[in-house]
């Protein structure tokens, strides 16, 4: 009874084990190799999610690379760093020297430079450049850093401490803008080319969507119109490694370096969030640029995007150049102020007032005390000769 049983046992399991066979047929190596493919790209699917930067494929990153130089759109908002590097340098003295580490050290210094942390505005007719402090601590929105300025077609304007100026843009005539007129124009200058350098992805220099490709060859155009031509070069994976150009008027060409470094940058673009940029065999370091955050849109930003309304305190001076008057917003009124030349005028007169008042108010006066001491002395003398 027991073998019998045991028998029927095993004669059940061999026929499930005939069923099985039949109903799930054994891998082939064909099978097998689809379904360690088909498991590596899920697996790599979902670890390339995580960064924004992964999500574009190499030929991607170099196509959004030379697109956004050649046509950058509007810009509504970009926060980047830039670091300078510390240059050695001598002083006269050691007080000098003193005050210079005391300036180094409220400077916050990264990778061995100064660091300046801006945010900016762009479209092709308008851009806003300020500077963020480097704490957390400070307030950002009433933060005046050296560098606060914009333009909106022929407006511009600059904070400057408590002044906030505006002023036109020089006619195209106007080859050397007179200082009194346009006071301004060296800041604003100063800060749509720190914009520019960040716009261009390091290319100092170069006016932003100048660029034209052919290839991986390039021709661009600096701020003054001059042209100029450079190559791209990509690296083993076909994402933008470095670019060569020439300035005119310069002999050694000038090499920025490209990076997808980091999984935290913000970027509308899959652009390189870091480059540096120096002079072909220069030993100094180079400048580096870090973008944080960059955010664009299809359309124009409206003009009050790009004025500085939104920045003004109370105890503010507001100051217009316009027609070569100066005018300043005080008590609630526009009164006119006197240029750099009129009170150089002014004073040229009120030197003239103060010697014609020497000479006809104080050169006298000796003269006249000498004159009524000899009169007192005489009606002395004739007194006692009536005696």
């Amino acid at each position: 009874m027991t073998a019998k049983l045991f028998g029927n046992a095993k004669y059940s399991t061999r026929n499930k084990m005939k069923k099985m066979k039949r109903n799930f047929p054994p891998l082939s190596i064909h099978h097998f190799f689809w379904l360690v493919m088909l498991s590596s790209s899920i697996l790599v699917s979902g670890s390339g999610a995580e960064s924004p930067h992964s999500r574009g494929e190499p030929s991607h990153r170099l196509q959004a690379f030379t697109n956004f130089l050649s046509s950058p759109p509007t810009i509504a908002e970009v926060t980047f760093a830039r670091v300078l590097p510390m240059r050695p340098m001598a002083f006269p003295d050691a007080r000098s020297a003193e005050k210079w580490a005391r300036r180094q050290k409220a400077q916050a210094q990264t990778a061995g430079g100064f660091t300046n942390l801006f945010e900016g505005l762009w479209q092709t007719n308008a851009f806003l450049l300020r500077e963020l402090p480097l704490s957390a601590a400070t307030n950002a929105a009433t933060f005046r850093g050296a560098y606060f300025a914009g333009r909106y077609q022929d407006l511009m304007w600059a904070i400057e401490d408590k002044h906030v100026t505006f002023s036109s843009l020089p006619s195209d005539g106007d080859n050397a803008p007179d200082d009194s007129v346009h006071p301004i124009l060296p800041l604003v200058q100063a800060c749509e080319g720190v914009l520019a350098e960040a716009l261009t992805l390091g290319a100092a220099g170069v006016r932003v969507g100048s660029f034209t490709w052919s290839g991986l060859a390039f021709r661009a155009q600096t701020h003054g119109g001059e042209a100029l031509q450079g190559r791209l070069y990509v690296g083993r994976d076909g994402a933008p490694a470095r670019m060569e150009y020439t300035l005119p008027g310069n002999s050694d060409a000038t090499i920025v370096s490209y990076s997808y470094t980091s999984d935290s940058a913000s970027l509308d673009i899959p652009l390189p969030d870091s480059f540096s940029r120096r002079a072909n065999g220069s030993q100094s370091a180079a400048v580096r640029y870090i973008l944080r955050s960059l955010q664009t849109t299809s359309t124009n930003l409206p003009r009050a995007a790009f004025l500085p309304d939104r920045f003004l305190r109370a105890d503010d001076t507001l100051i217009l150049y316009t027609n070569k008057t100066l005018l300043t917003f005080q008590n609630g009124k526009w009164a006119p102020v006197p240029t750099a030349l009129q009170q150089a005028g002014d004073s040229n007169r009120y030197r003239m007032l103060r010697w014609v008042l020497f000479v006809v108010v104080i050169l006298p006066l000796p003269v006249l005390a000498w004159r009524a001491v000899a009169r007192r002395m005489a009606q002395r003398k004739s007194k006692e000769t009536n005696k």
